[in-house]
């Protein structure tokens, strides 16, 4: 089974391309985070299949994205 990804603020900001305060915004609207001990400090961390998760969520509900869609759709066809 494969290990379990944990990301930092940071690097999940850099996973999804994102700001740092996004995912603090995201943590406060429901995304669950734990804590662990990097570097003898305490850190919140998130795995990374439960910021893929929110990540999608989020991308479905912006309005720009789908703008984005529907413009590339009628461009296809």
């Amino acid at each position: 089974m494969a290990s379990v990804k944990w990301h930092t603020y940071r690097s999940a900001a850099a996973r999804v391309n994102r700001s740092e305060r996004t995912i603090r915004y995201w943590r406060q609207w429901g995304m669950p985070m734990d804590w662990r001990l990097i570097d003898g400090q305490r850190a919140r961390v998130v795995r990374e299949d439960v910021l893929l998760k929110h990540f999608r969520l989020h991308l479905t509900q912006s309005p720009v994205h789908r703008y984005r869609l529907r413009a590339a759709s009628r461009n296809a066809s």
